[in-house]
């Protein structure tokens, strides 16, 4: 029974990971019928007597079903894609926990005594740690691969000042003030090093309430001299550039502090 709880939680943490890396279509229950299926196979196949080859055959056929088990596929080259994924995730799992196991200088043949409960305790553990952190790093690379395209590099100029900051491009900013300017939106860190460098003030234009997902909020719009927006070698300057300032701003990301509008490409 404690093979069996090995098995299922390790091959569903493997499935969980391979669809955050490739996105795919998740059957009902497909996380559990799959790492139902990839236990009982692991459980049955040291049962039978057979060819080496053929073991390593069999165990190919099994991976292929545990994701078949787990989701649907438009064809053979997206499950074969998929199982790449799978197997390469596989092979993560277990060298991690060998060098985990090497670090800390426990005998990794630990991991195959018979009846021992604690070690099965242990891999899980790390299978959890490794998990997380392989979860991590897919999500951070979804998120560069969304982001990192339509980030820019800006400067605001204003009353001599220069605020140099990243800006994202989004196309669903349609914010318009006065029935004409396009709005920005700048993060709680931008709005407070505006006011820092003493560019708050004066260049109060308007104010307009916009809906959020929090509700309805207040938008102060103030105006700058010059925005520089740089892309590659190109750089578009938009002149007396209107920045909203939400009543409750908030930080935006990591990776940038101003919400542009599509307009300003």
């Amino acid at each position: 029974e404690y093979v069996l709880i090995d098995n299922f939680v390790l091959d569903y943490l493997l499935l969980k990971l391979t669809f955050i890396a490739k996105k795919g279509v998740l059957k009902k229950h497909g996380l559990l019928v799959g790492a139902l299926f990839g236990s009982f196979t692991a459980i049955l196949l040291p049962l039978v007597n057979l060819p080496n080859i053929l073991l390593l055959a069999i165990k190919i056929f099994s991976g292929i079903g545990i994701l078949l088990c787990a989701a649907r596929f438009k064809n053979i080259l997206q499950l074969l894609k998929f199982f790449n994924v799978f197997c390469l995730l596989t092979f993560s799992f277990g060298g991690a926990i060998f060098a985990i196991f090497s670090l800390i200088g426990v005998d990794y043949s630990i991991l195959y005594s018979s009846g021992e409960v604690f070690p099965i305790g242990v891999i899980l553990v790390l299978a959890v740690i490794v998990y997380k952190l392989l979860f991590s790093f897919f999500c951070s690379l979804y998120q560069n691969k969304l982001i990192y395209p339509f980030v820019r590099r800006c400067e605001i100029l204003h009353n001599g000042h220069k605020i140099v900051c990243n800006g994202f491009i989004d196309s669903g900013n349609q914010i318009v003030y006065g029935n004409f300017y396009s709005v920005c939106i700048a993060s709680k860190s931008l709005a407070r090093n505006l006011v820092f460098q003493g560019l708050i003030g004066e260049n109060l234009v308007g104010e307009i309430c916009i809906n959020t997902v929090s509700g309805k909020t207040q938008l102060k719009i103030f105006e700058f001299e010059k925005l520089m927006i740089y892309s590659s070698s190109k750089v578009n300057i938009i002149k007396d550039v209107k920045i909203g300032i939400l009543q409750n701003a908030i930080e935006l990301s990591e990776d940038y502090d101003l919400i542009l509008t599509h307009d300003f490409l």
